[in-house]
């Protein structure tokens, strides 16, 4: 009898030679262990964690602050700087620019 387990992202299958049940599909993922958790620092696997990342405010995918954070929350930092903008290129040989101030927001994990 084929018995699969599910328990967040790590499923177990095990298949009885016997001809119950079924071999996974070539297809298919199989883990032969749980995998680390990865919000958290751990040395041992190479994982810094999700402290100090930055992730999309806006998104729902992975890159997104509610699952890159792991749900401990994010913070906006906000950026002020000069840039060079409105550049023109001169005859010959010269380019001038304007300066001007880019503001932008950044969000980065707790």
């Amino acid at each position: 009898m084929k018995l699969k387990y599910c328990q967040l992202n790590y499923c177990v299958y095990r298949y009885r030679p016997n001809g119950v049940g079924r071999p996974p599909r070539k297809s298919e993922l199989v883990y032969l262990a749980p995998s680390p958790s990865y919000c958290e620092p751990d040395a041992a696997a190479g994982s810094p964690g999700t402290h100090g990342r930055h992730c999309n405010r806006t998104s729902r995918d992975e890159d997104g602050c509610e699952k890159l954070c792991c749900g401990r929350g994010y913070n906006t930092v906000r950026v002020v700087k000069h840039v060079q903008c409105r550049c023109q290129f001169h005859w010959c040989c010269k380019v001038t620019c304007d300066t001007c101030l880019s503001r932008t927001e950044t969000h980065v994990c707790e």
